[in-house]
């Protein structure tokens, strides 16, 4: 997996989960253009924080590598939308 590629667009780049999200039991469940992408209940805190009010800088200092690795996957999946911040 590429984290870089989350950083690319830059790290005062506001985050938005760009899809549906349902809680389960397990963590969330992603919903969008046809996937349904299960995310654990460890990164749950990291998905919520994806409300357009964190950069990408801001939420890897919060949740660190596997902060940033998660959102470098969620950037990949094509899930996360990018505001100017």
């Amino acid at each position: 997996m590429d984290c870089q590629a989350a950083v690319r667009a830059g790290p005062s780049q506001l985050l938005t989960i760009r899809w549906n999200h349902r809680p389960e039991p397990f963590g969330y469940v992603l919903l969008g253009q046809g996937q349904v992408v299960p995310v654990r209940t460890e990164a749950r805190a990291v998905v919520e924080a994806c409300d357009g009010s964190a950069t990408f800088a801001q939420l890897a200092a919060r949740f660190g590598q596997s902060g940033l690795d998660l959102l470098g996957e969620l950037w990949e999946l094509g899930m996360l939308a990018v505001t100017s911040g």
